[in-house]
């Protein structure tokens, strides 16, 4: 049997040092990105294609945002809404927190937290391009 790795979740932002001036939705937004980077990059399980292609085909045509479709699919990043290819890369970046560095280090320059950034298409598309960086670097050194 398979143990479900997790990511990351919402609610271990909110219950920790999570800004009482924002929405609880702030605490989606660095979560649904790389999850929204992974649909957009053939990285998400067949299993989340199969229970969430609806709302997968809603952010892919722009109706929804990746944030709004990590709520929907449980507010949770786990080994479960990932394939193999996007667990090796969640495992080796997500995990070790580099993502949460490499997102803070470039989005959140002039804002109070990382929790302050905005869910837009923008910061969306930053978000991306210092994932497929890293995701490069990985696939180069990891064949």
């Amino acid at each position: 049997m398979e143990v479900n790795m997790i990511y990351d979740k919402a609610k271990w932002h909110v219950d920790g040092r999570f800004p009482t001036n924002l929405p609880t939705s702030q605490a989606l937004v660095h979560i649904g990105f790389f999850l929204g980077w992974a649909v957009n990059n053939a990285l998400v399980s067949e299993s989340f294609v199969s229970e969430f292609g609806d709302e997968i085909t809603k952010f892919k045509d722009g109706t929804i945002t990746g944030p709004q479709l990590l709520g929907i699919a449980g507010e949770t990043l786990s080994s479960d809404e990932l394939n193999p290819t996007g667990n090796l890369f969640a495992g080796a970046y997500y995990a070790t927190g580099q993502y949460f560095e490499d997102y803070g280090d470039t989005m959140c320059k002039d804002l109070p937290s990382a929790y302050h950034v905005s869910d837009s298409q923008n910061n969306f598309e930053a978000t991306s391009r210092i994932l497929n960086r890293r995701f490069t670097i990985w696939r180069q050194t990891n064949g």
